[in-house]
């Protein structure tokens, strides 16, 4: 990513002509305009203003483009689709150094986790916090994140017996003892921005009397095995159904059940609503169960998990998840839009409500009608549409990573984002989504 390249280019506007050009990256020189045939002076400081047209690579609609930003991510205004353009990258051969940048500081670098594939990636501090920046494997454009990860771990070699060790990341220069030979190396492992380098030795203080004894603190339901490089989030929310029926009733007594939590056959203790639990564990695969009935399989790795206990059901996903938030931001724009609207409001709606499936398949929209077409519509009773994830622009993860209950947990997860959301103004009636009323009952 810090790599200098001979082919970079950049977008300027012809001031004869005023068309988007790309030229190479010569500043000060002139170039040729491919439309007018007139000279162009490339300046020394791109445009803040200009925008270009990109197409989209799935419906081909136009949109409206910042230039000079490197590889971005562009969401169609058409069909809510995502899609990579190279906008250009305005690099200058010369800056000015100022004191907030001097020439030692563009020299360090920082160490963060590629959102698409998980490799991990070493950033220069040119790139700030929060800018974007593309995986030299997978070629996914994500931003940096603005705090550093306190688990994040890299592997390095020691040169001594070429054996592999677990090193933590942005701690500045550490000295490295061999868990294989017990031989003694240096690495760089990065630093964040804006923090001093953590391998300094601290200056001695003089010294402090002994506190008063403190009575030890009662043990949480925790379990750690081996170096505690990622966290278990467990949480068990209230029952979503609000009818005073046998479905809403049996839920209901599901929330005042006790639920123990099982990490690999031990207890870690109770779950109590609306009150999270977190567990640490290493990068190996685990098992969560509860009471200890079902359960879910935590694959390896170095992802952080969220599990929850909704209904009776036990399903798992990972925290930092981009297939889910962007399956959730497409469901969302699409509730809030009057297609969704028109098809509640159709008077062969038996039950005016739309009910939402998910699964690796898929999105699916259904509803009840009152009238049926066809002999599919007579057997089942409803209408049905699917959009493939391959429509929107989306790719699931692969099965093999996925933890045991992901559909379920990305289900759950859309299903509270439309309820939580005021644009889309829903609620939950007869197994599906629904206007909102206004009533004092709940």
């Amino acid at each position: 990513m810090s790599n200098e390249t001979n082919d970079r280019t950049c977008i300027v506007k012809c001031p004869h002509c005023e068309k988007s050009v790309r030229v190479p990256e010569k500043f000060g020189t002139n170039v040729q305009c491919p439309f007018c045939k007139k000279d162009i002076v490339v300046p020394d400081e791109p445009d803040p203003n200009w925008r270009v047209d990109s197409f989209c690579s799935i419906c081909g609609g136009t949109n409206r483009t910042p230039v000079n930003r490197g590889n971005i991510k562009i969401t169609c205004n058409h069909c809510g689709g995502q899609y990579i353009y190279d906008s250009g990258t305005w690099w200058p051969q010369k800056k000015a150094t100022t004191p907030s940048q001097t020439p030692a500081e563009t020299q360090k670098t920082y160490i963060i986790t590629c959102q698409g594939c998980g490799q991990k990636l070493r950033v220069n501090h040119s790139f700030a916090l929060g800018s974007e920046v593309m995986c030299n494997e997978c070629k996914t454009v994500f931003r940096t994140p603005y705090q550093p990860d306190p688990h994040l771990r890299v592997e390095t070699f020691c040169p001594h017996c070429n054996g592999i060790n677990r090193t933590p990341a942005n701690q500045g220069t550490l000295k490295i003892r061999c868990s294989h030979c017990s031989g003694v190396y240096q690495y760089d492992s990065g630093i964040w921005p804006g923090q001093s380098n953590a391998a300094q030795p601290r200056p001695k203080s003089a010294p402090q009397p002994k506190p008063a004894p403190q009575p030890k603190p009662a043990p949480q339901p925790q379990r750690v095995q081996g170096p505690a490089c990622r966290t278990i989030t467990l949480m068990r929310e209230t029952h979503a159904y609000k009818e005073w029926d046998a479905h809403g009733i049996l839920n209901k007594l599901k929330d005042v059940k006790n639920v123990h939590i099982y990490l690999d056959g031990e207890d870690q203790g109770l779950l109590t609503t609306d009150q999270n639990m977190i567990l640490h564990v290493d990068s190996g695969e685990h098992h969560i169960s509860l009471m200890p009935r079902g359960g879910a399989r935590i694959p390896d790795g170095i992802g952080d998990y969220v599990v929850s206990y909704f209904n009776g059901g036990f399903s798992i996903g990972p925290d930092d998840d981009p297939f889910r938030d962007g399956l959730t931001q497409f469901i969302l724009t699409m509730f809030r839009g009057q297609g969704i609207r028109d098809r509640i409001r159709d008077h062969n709606n038996r039950h005016h409500n739309i009910k939402l499936d998910i699964s690796s398949s898929g999105i699916r929209l259904s509803w009840a009608l009152e009238k049926t077409k066809g002999l599919k519509q007579w057997a089942t009773g409803e209408a049905e549409e699917k959009i493939s994830y391959a429509q929107i622009g989306l790719t699931p993860p692969p099965e093999e990573r996925q933890p045991d209950g992901y559909w379920s947990f990305v289900q759950r997860f859309v299903e509270g984002a439309i309820l939580q959301d005021g644009k889309a103004d829903m609620d939950w009636y007869m197994g599906g989504f629904t206007f909102r009323t206004k009533h004092n009952l709940f």
